[in-house]
Order: structure tokens, then C-alpha cells, then sequence
């Protein structure tokens, strides 16, 4: 048999039985469907009205395929966001305390404003409530990271001589993190720059008076 009839027969082969899709992009298809069908219902439904059956009716998946993936609803809900490409933004060293003090609390008041994240954040949230394992790893997202972040950036203020050395960067975080998380959880006041800057004069203020002499903050105007 000539090398042309044969890859004729191979041709043909391969037309009446096609190859199946690489079975690594079909389930990365599948787990994409999913979680962007739990971001959607969870923004539209919050906690309450997200289940793994509404999930995998809206990504057009099985609840067992769901489940080979993913424990709960919690979980589910849980990547889901992580995998949004959310990240919490270090705070700016850019040797200036003052400047990037404003600009780090700015930062954290705009997410917190900001209306999808307000929702993700509220539905895990109450979920957190009935789950414990969401719980933990809510709050490694919603504290633990964007505390070390504050604290960080206050520690290496301390170190340049920026601010006292008699600063407690563990409180000053709390004071600095704390003010807009609870603002944002009780719904207690507008988050806004106007609140970001109260926030930094009552830290500037603590900082100043509480600092060495040597420090090279400038003073407020």
C-alpha cells in the first residue's frame, strides 16, 4: 500500500472518529463556567440564594462535577472570589509617611466602596457564620493579610526613623485598618477620602507626639 493511500485511510479515520478535546481544557472550561456562575449568583442572590444546584444549573454542569472540585458552598465561594484576581494592595514605601499613610488608607476605603466587593465580602460573611473552614480563611483574607500589609509599612517608617521608636506598630495597624473595616461593616458613617484623612491625622497626631525627636515627619500644616 502507497505512503499517499495510507495516509488517505488515516484522513478518513479520523473524520468518521474524531478525536476527543483535550480533556484538560474541557474541564478548565467547566471550572471557569462554575466559578464565574457562582460570582454572578452570589452579587444577584448573596448567600442565601447561592446553592450548588442553582450553580450548576447557570454553568450547565452536574452538582457531583461541582463537588469532585470543590467541599461546599463555602469553598466554592471562597475561590471563586480569590480567583476574581482580587488582591489586597500592599501599602506604598516610597520613604514619604505622610504620602503613602494617605494613600494606603485611600486604598483600603475605595475597596471597601466599592459595590461588588461589598457584596462578595457580606455574602461569605454570613456565610462564615455556618462554616467554619470559610470562616478561617475569611479572615486570613478580610484581616489577617491587609493588617500585615499596614503594620509592614508602619515597621519600616520605625526603622528609617520616620515616626518614634516607641510607636506600636501592632496597635497602630489595628487603629489605621480597624477604623475603615468596622466603618464598612456596621454601615456606621460614609467611606470616603474625607474619612481616609481623619483616619491619618489621628495616626500623624499619635506618630508626632508619641515620636522621637529625630523623626523626619514633617509637621502637619
Amino acid at each position: 500500500m502507497s505512503d499517499r493511500l495510507i495516509q488517505i485511510r488515516r484522513t478518513l479515520r479520523e473524520l468518521q472518529d474524531p478525536l476527543p478535546p483535550n480533556r484538560e481544557r474541557r474541564c478548565e472550561d467547566k471550572r471557569i463556567r462554575i466559578l464565574e456562575a457562582t460570582l454572578e449568583l452570589a452579587l444577584t442572590r448573596g448567600w442565601s440564594g447561592l446553592t450548588v444546584e442553582s450553580v450548576a444549573t447557570r454553568a450547565k454542569v452536574s452538582k457531583q462535577t461541582i463537588y469532585r472540585w470543590w467541599t461546599s458552598k463555602g469553598d466554592l465561594l471562597f475561590d471563586a472570589v480569590a480567583s476574581d484576581g482580587f488582591r489586597w494592595p500592599a501599602f506604598p514605601d516610597s520613604g514619604d509617611f505622610r504620602a503613602d499613610l494617605t494613600t494606603g488608607v485611600r486604598n483600603i476605603v475605595t475597596q471597601f466602596s466599592e459595590r461588588s466587593f461589598d457584596a462578595l465580602m457580606r455574602a461569605m460573611l454570613t456565610g462564615a457564620s455556618e462554616d467554619e473552614d470559610l470562616a478561617k480563611r475569611l479572615d486570613q483574607y478580610l484581616s489577617t493579610v491587609p493588617l500585615a500589609f499596614v503594620m509592614e509599612r508602619i515597621e519600616s517608617a520605625e526603622q528609617a526613623g520616620q515616626i518614634g521608636q516607641s510607636t506600636d506598630p501592632a496597635a497602630l495597624a489595628e487603629i489605621v485598618y480597624g477604623a475603615a473595616f468596622r466603618r464598612w461593616l456596621f454601615r456606621s458613617g460614609s467611606l470616603d477620602f474625607e474619612f481616609a484623612g481623619a483616619i491619618v491625622s489621628v495616626v500623624l497626631d499619635a506618630v508626632e507626639s508619641g515620636g522621637s525627636a529625630e523623626s523626619d515627619l514633617p509637621s502637619r500644616p
